[in-house]
């Protein structure tokens, strides 16, 4: 599932570069068909300047009119591409945010499971580290501070325990698990 989700979200980067590229070049599109408008006007200056314009003028002036003419439907299958395109990237953004709902937590301790001793082991910019007994084992609770709790936080939490659960090494503590519910986010460590 987390290699889907890395696909995933790589078709949404190239989609991304596409887009802009696309709009480049529509940018691109749209200067040059202002400047062969300027150049038109001018010509049909000059035109109406002159009592009978020469062959040459009016053979510019048409070749204007269809760079013009090419430059609009240029112009038009850009945007249909750059929708199509934006079409896509919410159609995989879809994808990606339901493949991240659907992600289980197993993870998730209950906060009756924790015997809190408030034994701190120390304090940090995220929160506090406390000794607690956990099914009749001491860990190491990080409690992570009210004041920094936002929604935001919340899923980057949640994101890094559905990481850490995955994650085994001999020189990480390891990962037991964390609380998700309303109150102080607790994450345990052995």
């Amino acid at each position: 599932m987390q290699q889907r989700e890395e696909n995933l979200q790589r078709q949404l980067r190239e989609m991304q570069q596409r887009e802009e590229t696309s709009q480049r070049q529509l940018r691109e599109m749209q200067q040059r068909e202002e400047t062969s408008q300027r150049q038109l006007r001018e010509i049909q200056q000059r035109g109406t300047n002159s009592l009978r314009p020469s062959r040459e003028i009016q053979q510019r002036l048409e070749n204007f009119q269809q760079q013009v003419s090419v430059l609009e439907r240029q112009v038009r299958e850009k945007d249909q591409e750059v929708n199509e395109l934006e079409l896509s990237l919410s159609s995989a953004q879809q994808t990606i945010n339901d493949l991240q709902r659907q992600e289980e937590c197993d993870w998730v301790i209950s906060r009756d499971e924790i015997q809190m001793t408030n034994k701190c082991l120390g304090r940090g910019g995220w929160g506090s580290v406390y000794e607690d007994v956990y099914c009749g084992c001491t860990v190491a609770v990080k409690k992570m501070h009210d004041l920094i709790l936002s929604p935001h936080k919340i899923r980057l939490f949640e994101r890094e325990m559905n990481i850490a659960s995955k994650c085994r090494h001999p020189h990480l503590l390891q990962f037991i698990g964390a609380t998700n519910d309303k109150g102080t986010l607790c994450l345990l460590r052995n």
